[in-house]
C-alpha cells in the first residue's frame, strides 16, 4: 500500500477529509453525504503553539531590543 502524506499537509488533510475524517462518530442516525470541498485551513488539525519563554519586554526595554534585532 502507498504511504499517505500526513494530515499536516493540504494533501494529506484532504484525502482525510475525502475518506471519512469529517465524519464524527457512527453513532449518528440520519443518511451520510459526501460535500465536496477545496482545500481550507478548517481541514488542518489544530496546531501546537509553543509558549514564549521569558518575561515580556515593555517601553524602553521593548525598543532597544527591537534595535538590537535588526542591527
Amino acid at each position: 500500500a502507498p504511504a499517505l502524506p500526513p494530515m499536516t499537509t493540504a494533501f494529506g488533510a484532504l484525502l482525510n477529509h475525502i475518506t471519512g475524517g469529517h465524519i464524527v462518530s457512527d453513532d449518528e442516525p440520519g443518511k451520510r453525504s459526501f460535500q465536496p470541498m477545496n482545500i481550507n485551513f478548517g481541514l488542518f488539525p489544530p496546531v501546537e503553539a509553543p509558549k514564549a519563554e521569558g518575561k515580556r519586554l515593555r517601553g524602553k526595554d521593548k525598543t532597544v531590543a527591537k534595535r538590537r534585532a535588526v542591527t
